[in-house]
Protein backbone atom coordinates (compact mmCIF):
# COMPACT_ATOMS: atom_id res chain seq x y z
CA UNK A 1 0.00 0.00 0.00
CA UNK A 2 2.91 2.69 0.63
CA UNK A 3 4.15 2.07 -2.71
CA UNK A 4 0.86 1.82 -4.71
CA UNK A 5 -1.90 4.12 -2.29
CA UNK A 6 -1.17 7.40 -2.01
CA UNK A 7 -4.03 7.85 0.58
CA UNK A 8 -2.57 4.96 2.61
CA UNK A 9 0.63 5.85 2.57
CA UNK A 10 1.28 7.72 5.95
CA UNK A 11 -0.90 4.82 7.84
CA UNK A 12 1.51 2.37 6.30
CA UNK A 13 4.46 4.05 7.10
CA UNK A 14 3.54 4.71 10.37
CA UNK A 15 2.18 0.70 10.94
CA UNK A 16 5.69 -0.35 9.63
CA UNK A 17 7.73 2.07 11.67
CA UNK A 18 5.78 0.13 15.22
CA UNK A 19 6.55 -3.09 14.45
CA UNK A 20 9.57 -3.41 16.72
CA UNK A 21 7.53 -1.70 19.90
CA UNK A 22 3.85 -2.68 18.23
CA UNK A 23 1.09 -1.42 21.12
CA UNK A 24 -2.65 -2.97 21.20
CA UNK A 25 -3.56 0.38 19.24
CA UNK A 26 -0.97 0.72 16.56
CA UNK A 27 -2.53 -3.27 15.74
CA UNK A 28 -6.09 -1.33 15.93
CA UNK A 29 -4.78 1.33 13.40
CA UNK A 30 -3.24 -1.07 10.83
CA UNK A 31 -6.25 -3.27 11.08
CA UNK A 32 -8.61 0.15 9.90
CA UNK A 33 -5.56 0.91 6.97
CA UNK A 34 -6.52 -2.43 6.15
CA UNK A 35 -10.18 -1.67 5.84
CA UNK A 36 -10.05 1.27 3.96
CA UNK A 37 -7.66 -0.64 1.40
CA UNK A 38 -10.00 -3.28 1.02
CA UNK A 39 -13.53 -0.79 0.96
CA UNK A 40 -11.91 1.48 -1.70
CA UNK A 41 -10.47 1.87 -5.25
CA UNK A 42 -8.23 4.60 -5.96
CA UNK A 43 -7.08 4.92 -9.51
CA UNK A 44 -4.21 6.75 -10.37
CA UNK A 45 -4.87 8.34 -14.11
CA UNK A 46 -2.23 9.65 -15.95
CA UNK A 47 -3.71 12.58 -17.95
CA UNK A 48 -2.21 12.69 -21.63
CA UNK A 49 -0.37 16.13 -21.46
CA UNK A 50 1.58 17.24 -24.58
CA UNK A 51 5.32 17.05 -23.86
CA UNK A 52 5.87 20.61 -25.04
CA UNK A 53 2.99 21.75 -22.04
CA UNK A 54 4.20 19.11 -19.66
CA UNK A 55 5.60 20.70 -16.45
CA UNK A 56 6.55 19.21 -13.03
CA UNK A 57 4.94 20.41 -9.57
CA UNK A 58 6.34 19.29 -6.26
CA UNK A 59 3.94 19.06 -2.92
CA UNK A 60 5.97 18.90 0.72
CA UNK A 61 4.42 18.90 4.20
CA UNK A 62 5.74 17.88 7.42
CA UNK A 63 4.70 17.96 10.70
CA UNK A 64 7.52 18.50 14.03
CA UNK A 65 7.40 15.51 16.13
CA UNK A 66 4.27 13.72 15.33
CA UNK A 67 6.22 9.72 14.22
CA UNK A 68 7.42 9.52 18.05
CA UNK A 69 10.86 10.01 20.06
CA UNK A 70 11.07 13.76 18.45
CA UNK A 71 11.01 12.81 14.82
CA UNK A 72 8.42 13.81 11.95
CA UNK A 73 6.65 12.50 9.37
CA UNK A 74 7.59 13.71 5.66
CA UNK A 75 6.05 13.50 2.46
CA UNK A 76 6.42 14.58 -0.51
CA UNK A 77 4.74 14.02 -4.21
CA UNK A 78 5.60 14.83 -7.64
CA UNK A 79 2.81 15.91 -10.35
CA UNK A 80 2.96 16.28 -14.04
CA UNK A 81 1.18 18.96 -14.79
CA UNK A 82 -0.39 21.23 -17.90
CA UNK A 83 1.58 24.62 -18.09
CA UNK A 84 -1.39 26.18 -17.58
CA UNK A 85 -1.50 25.69 -13.46
CA UNK A 86 1.16 28.12 -13.37
CA UNK A 87 -1.11 30.78 -14.25
CA UNK A 88 -3.27 29.83 -11.83
CA UNK A 89 -5.83 27.97 -14.36
CA UNK A 90 -7.83 24.60 -13.96
CA UNK A 91 -5.48 22.00 -15.51
CA UNK A 92 -4.65 18.04 -16.07
CA UNK A 93 -2.39 16.57 -13.13
CA UNK A 94 -1.01 13.09 -12.94
CA UNK A 95 0.81 11.99 -10.10
CA UNK A 96 4.48 10.37 -10.79
CA UNK A 97 5.62 9.52 -7.56
CA UNK A 98 4.88 9.93 -3.70
CA UNK A 99 6.54 9.05 -0.49
CA UNK A 100 5.63 9.20 3.23
CA UNK A 101 8.13 8.22 6.24
CA UNK A 102 9.57 8.88 9.60
CA UNK A 103 12.40 10.97 9.24
CA UNK A 104 15.99 10.37 10.11
CA UNK A 105 16.28 12.62 12.56
CA UNK A 106 15.07 15.00 14.90
CA UNK A 107 13.64 18.54 13.91
CA UNK A 108 14.07 20.88 16.24
CA UNK A 109 11.90 23.61 14.33
CA UNK A 110 8.37 23.61 11.89
CA UNK A 111 11.10 25.63 9.50
CA UNK A 112 13.56 22.75 9.19
CA UNK A 113 11.51 19.77 9.09
CA UNK A 114 9.12 21.69 6.28
CA UNK A 115 12.37 22.49 5.03
CA UNK A 116 13.39 18.82 4.93
CA UNK A 117 10.34 17.70 3.20
CA UNK A 118 10.49 20.18 0.24
CA UNK A 119 13.61 19.43 -0.33
CA UNK A 120 13.31 15.81 -0.42
CA UNK A 121 10.49 16.56 -2.67
CA UNK A 122 12.54 18.36 -5.08
CA UNK A 123 15.21 15.78 -5.23
CA UNK A 124 12.51 13.78 -6.55
CA UNK A 125 11.39 16.31 -9.06
CA UNK A 126 14.59 16.86 -10.60
CA UNK A 127 15.03 12.58 -10.62
CA UNK A 128 11.51 12.51 -12.21
CA UNK A 129 13.37 14.84 -14.77
CA UNK A 130 16.17 13.10 -15.77
CA UNK A 131 13.94 10.42 -16.13
CA UNK A 132 11.79 12.01 -19.01
CA UNK A 133 15.30 13.34 -20.39
CA UNK A 134 16.11 9.88 -20.67
CA UNK A 135 13.01 8.63 -22.19
CA UNK A 136 13.46 11.19 -24.72
CA UNK A 137 16.91 11.22 -25.57
CA UNK A 138 18.71 7.56 -25.48
CA UNK A 139 22.15 9.42 -25.30
CA UNK A 140 21.29 11.55 -21.90
CA UNK A 141 24.49 11.22 -20.17
CA UNK A 142 23.02 11.41 -15.98
CA UNK A 143 26.36 12.93 -15.07
CA UNK A 144 25.40 16.33 -17.29
CA UNK A 145 21.62 16.40 -15.80
CA UNK A 146 22.54 19.99 -14.50
CA UNK A 147 22.96 20.98 -17.95
CA UNK A 148 20.12 18.76 -19.71
CA UNK A 149 17.49 19.39 -17.48
CA UNK A 150 17.11 23.18 -17.92
CA UNK A 151 14.16 22.27 -20.24
CA UNK A 152 13.10 21.21 -16.45
CA UNK A 153 14.95 23.69 -14.15
CA UNK A 154 14.47 23.18 -10.32
CA UNK A 155 13.34 25.95 -8.64
CA UNK A 156 11.80 26.62 -5.36
CA UNK A 157 8.59 28.28 -4.63
CA UNK A 158 6.63 30.17 -7.37
CA UNK A 159 6.16 34.08 -6.29
CA UNK A 160 5.06 35.15 -9.88
CA UNK A 161 2.01 34.09 -11.68
CA UNK A 162 4.02 34.85 -14.74
CA UNK A 163 7.24 32.97 -13.75
CA UNK A 164 8.95 30.84 -16.23
CA UNK A 165 9.53 27.79 -13.90
CA UNK A 166 9.37 24.35 -15.24
CA UNK A 167 8.92 22.96 -11.68
CA UNK A 168 6.86 24.64 -9.27
CA UNK A 169 6.94 23.64 -5.27
CA UNK A 170 4.12 23.86 -3.33
CA UNK A 171 4.40 24.27 0.76
CA UNK A 172 2.01 25.11 3.17
CA UNK A 173 4.07 26.21 5.63
CA UNK A 174 3.93 29.90 5.89
CA UNK A 175 7.60 30.71 7.33
CA UNK A 176 9.40 28.15 5.13
CA UNK A 177 7.26 30.35 2.19
CA UNK A 178 8.45 33.28 3.60
CA UNK A 179 12.46 32.48 4.43
CA UNK A 180 12.51 31.27 0.53
CA UNK A 181 10.93 34.55 -0.73
CA UNK A 182 13.62 36.84 1.09
CA UNK A 183 17.19 37.58 0.95
CA UNK A 184 17.98 37.14 4.83
CA UNK A 185 17.22 34.38 7.26
CA UNK A 186 15.08 36.17 10.02
CA UNK A 187 14.82 33.46 13.16
CA UNK A 188 16.01 30.71 11.14
CA UNK A 189 18.44 28.36 12.72
CA UNK A 190 21.53 27.30 11.12
CA UNK A 191 20.33 23.97 9.89
CA UNK A 192 17.20 25.17 8.73
CA UNK A 193 19.08 28.55 6.72
CA UNK A 194 21.68 25.80 4.91
CA UNK A 195 18.52 23.30 3.69
CA UNK A 196 16.72 26.53 2.58
CA UNK A 197 19.85 27.14 0.82
CA UNK A 198 20.10 23.54 -1.08
CA UNK A 199 16.18 24.26 -2.32
CA UNK A 200 17.09 27.28 -3.78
Amino acid sequence: ARQCRGDLAYSTSKSQSAISGATVEDLKEANACLRRLLQTDVPLPIRPIPFSRLRLMTFGDSSLANAGGGKSQNCNMCCGVDQDILFGKEADLSVLTFESHKSPRVGGSTLLVEANAMSEGLADAEWVASWIGLARDLNYDLRNRDVLNREFRVSSIMSQPDSDLSIAAITDAKSLYDNLNRERFSGAEKRSALEICVIR
